[in-house]
């Protein structure tokens, strides 16, 4: 029952022109820093940016601190 309850509440995002648009940018920008970070992370990001997310819970501090405006929250 907490299981059900738990994937009610999970949110997917889709991936399209846009997000890839974003991603590219968030790279490049990133890349001309002297800053890298996986490729996938980038995708996740810009999912995130199109649809206004700001905060991210994952154990991959190190990469996604990287990125401005997105919070980290470790776990």
């Amino acid at each position: 029952l907490n299981a059900e309850k738990f994937f009610e509440n999970i949110f997917v995002l889709s991936f399209d022109s846009q997000c890839g648009k974003i991603s590219a940018r968030v790279l490049c920008d990133l890349k001309k820093k002297g800053i890298e970070i996986n490729q996938n992370d980038c995708l996740i990001v810009s999912m995130m940016m199109k649809n206004g997310i700001n905060k991210i819970i994952t154990r991959n501090k190190k990469h996604f601190s990287k990125v401005r405006g997105i919070k980290v929250l470790g776990y």
